[in-house]
């Protein structure tokens, strides 16, 4: 995030310079980036295994520079985030909370059991 952050910086005053302007970047409320507990998404990433098989469970290999707001969540306890797929059979994946978006709600079962297996892992 940091180093994102002084890129812009850095990105602006190359601009600034070779066009005589000045540009002052501002990054108004700045949101924290999701930093998972390393013990909290192992647990997850069995739990998700056992219930789903792993041929269903995949983690994602390089930073998400998407927003997200419970990451101010772990900023105060430790935690670790779940991408729970729940496109309904044949329909095409859509964004969260935007007006396509549709939950299958036969997810919701799964999320709970993948939950409750990892929290019974690590208490």
């Amino acid at each position: 995030r940091e180093t994102i952050l002084a890129r812009v910086n850095d990105v602006c005053a190359g601009v600034a310079l070779m066009t005589g302007t000045t540009i002052t970047p501002e990054f108004t409320r700045p949101m924290p980036g999701v930093v998972n507990d390393s013990r909290l998404a192992a647990a997850l990433e069995e739990a998700s295994t056992a219930v789903l098989g792993p041929d269903h469970v995949s983690t994602i290999p390089l930073p998400s520079l998407g927003g997200e707001d419970f990451a101010f969540y772990l900023q105060h306890v430790p935690g670790a985030m779940l991408r729970l797929g729940s496109t309904p059979p044949g329909a095409a994946p859509q964004f969260l909370h935007t007006s396509r978006f549709d939950i299958d709600e036969r997810a919701l079962p799964v999320g709970s059991r993948i939950l409750l297996r990892a929290a019974a892992a690590v208490s």
